[in-house]
């Protein structure tokens, strides 16, 4: 009979402490605001609570992202460290379950650890102004026809043969498929994380091309806010390397009030939500 940890493998030691966590009772809506409460109130052992009460959400999202290249052990610690980053940070008064707000701070913690330790994928030159035609030229057709198109009607829409453009698309499809945490490091020095761009089991070159037409664009649309709306969901959400910020340290920064971001906050994914829909994209496209 095993008593002692050392004679457990590790698979068996990660079961068990997946069972115990399972174990932990979960906190009713009201449990929850009290203990939020107190945890802005500087109490270490809501703290404490609220960490263990919600491990399973760490479980739940490490399924996710077990097969793009990081090992579970170090999804699990990770994911904890944005659970606990997620407690420290969350208001009771948000109008959202604590669930809904920690989710996406362990999702931030997972995704860029991967990306971190991933291995990095350089294309010549060539290949990336290629690759940059391409996605252009689809670009170009969505907005003409409103919808995307076949890999026959791109090499017609850009005049390119057929055959070299399935072999390109086909070679870069490969590429991508080295590697789902590997990076693709374009030859100006910006990088994509290519487990946003496709699917490790995807197949198909075009998807590959079309993910990336659509990552390229979301970041385009920011462009179609004001200044301060893009500037609040940039730091909001943490895009391009920023690190994520709450309502009032946002507010700091503008001279704002909490609840005058919160307010241009909201405007500005209504603004990009009607974007999204008037082209047709769902959240799976973008995941």
């Amino acid at each position: 009979m095993k008593n002692d940890l050392h004679d457990f493998t590790d698979g068996e030691i990660l079961q068990r402490y997946f069972k115990d966590v399972r174990a932990i009772p979960l906190l009713s809506e009201a449990e929850e605001h009290e203990l939020a409460r107190r945890v802005r109130e500087g109490d270490e052992e809501a703290k404490q609570k609220m960490i263990k009460a919600n491990l399973r959400l760490v479980i739940y999202l490490v399924k996710r992202y077990s097969n793009r290249g990081l090992p579970i052990p170090d999804l699990v610690e990770e994911g904890n460290l944005g659970l606990i980053k997620a407690v420290e940070r969350y208001d009771p008064e948000r109008n959202c379950r604590f669930s809904t707000y920690a989710v996406w701070w362990i999702r931030q913690y997972m995704r860029r650890a991967i990306v971190n330790q991933s291995k990095v994928v350089r294309l010549p030159i060539h290949v990336m102004e290629e690759l940059n035609l391409y996605v252009k030229g689809c670009r170009d057709f969505i907005k003409k026809y409103n919808r995307e198109p076949t890999l026959k009607e791109i090499s017609a829409y850009l005049d390119h043969d057929f055959t070299t453009i399935n072999s390109f698309l086909g070679s870069f499809s490969q590429l991508v498929q080295l590697s789902p945490g590997s990076r693709m490091e374009e030859h100006q020095g910006a990088s994509i994380p290519l487990e946003q761009l496709a699917d490790a089991n995807a197949v198909n070159p075009m998807e590959h091309l079309h993910r990336i037409i659509r990552l390229k664009t979301i970041l385009l649309w920011l462009n179609e806010l004001t200044a301060k709306e893009k500037y609040i969901i940039i730091h909001r959400f943490g895009l391009y390397n920023n690190d994520p910020q709450t309502l009032e340290e946002i507010g700091q920064t503008l001279e704002l009030t909490r609840e005058r971001i919160r307010q241009i906050e909201a405007k500005a994914l209504l603004k990009l939500r009607r974007i999204i829909d008037k082209h047709k994209i769902t959240l799976e496209d973008l995941v």
